[in-house]
């Protein structure tokens, strides 16, 4: 396995591809920091994660939902 320094171009490609989960940035719209792109990708899916996680607490402890 190869490994990336840092500071190269093919690093900020990979990181890039990994924060756009591989779409063209043009999809994503204008994003201000890195912060805010995170929020973005990830915020549905750990309230999804939340819910889940809720669903099965109650489900083992016979409450309703």
């Amino acid at each position: 396995m190869q490994t990336i320094h840092p500071d190269s171009d093919d690093y900020a490609d990979l990181m890039d591809f990994v924060m756009s989960g591989g779409r063209v940035n043009a999809q994503l719209g204008a994003h201000i920091d890195q912060a805010e792109l995170i929020s973005d990708i990830w915020a549905p899916r750990a309230r999804a994660m939340t819910n889940a996680s809720l669903a099965i607490a109650q489900a083992s402890l016979g409450r309703p939902a």
